[in-house]
């Protein structure tokens, strides 16, 4: 419902979804021009340390086991 309203207005103003298209690509460039982009290839964020999984946690999710 709320898609299909949203299409009907975009549908209805095709230079206003344009503009506003452009400013936005054009707001967002400015800013990566000031602010800039760091980038990151290490894989450590993304893995986690086997001393976060302890035994407490999984007695907490587990319960019903006997450890």
């Amino acid at each position: 419902m709320i898609m299909q309203r949203l299409g009907k207005q975009l549908s209805r103003h095709p230079k206003a979804t344009i503009a506003a298209t452009i400013a936005i690509t054009l707001i967002a460039t400015g800013c990566i021009q000031i602010f800039g982009i760091t980038q990151e290839f290490s894989e450590e964020p993304f893995m986690r340390k086997m001393e976060l999984v302890k035994i407490s946690y999984i007695k907490r999710y587990f319960a019903f086991l006997s450890f």
